[in-house]
């Protein structure tokens, strides 16, 4: 996963897909998934996308959780096109004048389904994830994590995983609607 930053607009993410691309390892076979982006200014379509990313799907997810973009070739995969039905009057493609659809994926019913791009991490691979976000933020001087868009209910499992894997990290917290994650701010790095 990559991060654009959240001042970007919609002329600028391809330069910045791009430069993230020139100094990340993400495998040239799978979806490229980005965030952090603020797609509430401005007018983002896949057009912004194309330029840097074509040859394989791309999905850039918006900072406050509530929107996504597909480039050409995830709508394309997923068979997002004029006739798609939106699945609700608040969860919608957004479309031109023409009725095609832009790439602008508003609020989770439409955003599920873009779920099937992206390859599923096991237990040990998201806990690894979660301990490498934790050091980083640990070392920016937080000591907590909470995540809010847990659509799955693996976070169990997730969490044993990384306790295994790292001695100095406290119980974490779980609940149903969202899981929270509290660390020392002295997290170990993996030997």
């Amino acid at each position: 996963m990559l991060f654009v930053d959240s001042k970007t607009r919609p002329e600028q993410l391809a330069e910045a897909i791009s430069s993230q691309l020139r100094h990340s390892h993400v495998p040239d076979n799978e979806t490229l998934v980005l965030m952090g982006i603020d797609l509430t200014v401005g007018e983002f379509s896949a057009a912004n996308i194309g330029p840097a990313v074509s040859d394989r799907p791309a999905i850039v997810f918006s900072n406050d959780g509530h929107a996504l973009l597909l480039n050409s070739k995830a709508m394309e995969e997923l068979d997002i096109c004029k006739e798609t039905p939106d699945p609700d009057s608040s969860s919608y493609y957004v479309r031109n004048v023409n009725g095609e659809p832009t790439g602008l994926v508003i609020e989770i019913a439409a955003m599920l389904p873009c779920k099937a791009l992206i390859k599923e991490k096991g237990p040990e691979e998201n806990s690894e994830l979660i301990r490498e976000i934790a050091l980083s933020y640990s070392r920016l001087g937080y000591t907590g994590l909470f995540e809010a868009m847990s659509v799955d209910d693996d976070s169990t499992d997730v969490l044993e995983a990384m306790k295994k894997r790292t001695k100095k990290v406290s119980s974490p917290c779980i609940s149903r609607q969202a899981s929270a994650i509290t660390a020392k701010a002295s997290l170990t790095p993996k030997q």
